[in-house]
């Protein structure tokens, strides 16, 4: 295993301790969601967190976390949306998350996820194909040079 993924186990684990205080659902996304189930990816510099915006508000003073100001970020607003550090990485909580598309601002749904046991805690990871779709929805450059890779891994291909 690199050093690097197993660096992100360590700390997405320790980062499922933190997100014990949530009520709802919640979702790893991004590029850790994927290298966690095996793409590789390349670089993976952030750990992406959905989960409901009262989620949200709870675990911002939990974890120190510090808002993220200025309301739309480009392609995207969420209702909240904050950082805070898990050891080397830096974490990002989406909440009441939308994506701006050629028809407007358009909710981006949580996709459903599954539990997957990562150095003894669990972690709700979407699967490969919701990953996908959402790579699809977000549009961006990068975006879909990771649905392509994802789509390359399912079908056992080295791009």
């Amino acid at each position: 295993m690199p050093e690097c993924v197993s660096s992100l186990r360590a700390a997405v684990a320790h980062l499922s301790g933190k997100l014990e205080i949530c009520c709802d659902p919640w979702v790893l996304i991004g590029s850790a969601a994927m290298a966690l189930q095996g793409v590789d990816i390349g670089l993976v510099d952030d750990i992406d967190v959905m989960m409901s915006p009262d989620d949200a508000r709870r675990l911002l003073p939990a974890c120190d976390g510090v808002i993220c100001t200025g309301g739309v970020q480009g392609r995207f607003c969420s209702e909240v949306y904050f950082r805070f550090p898990v050891d080397a990485w830096r974490v990002e909580v989406m909440a009441g998350m939308n994506v701006r598309t050629q028809l407007g601002w358009e909710p981006v749904g949580m996709p459903n996820a599954v539990p997957h046991q990562i150095d003894g805690e669990f972690v709700n990871l979407p699967s490969l194909v919701a990953l996908a779709e959402l790579c699809t929805k977000f549009g961006r450059p990068k975006d879909l040079v990771r649905r392509a890779l994802i789509e390359a891994y399912l079908q056992g291909e080295k791009l």
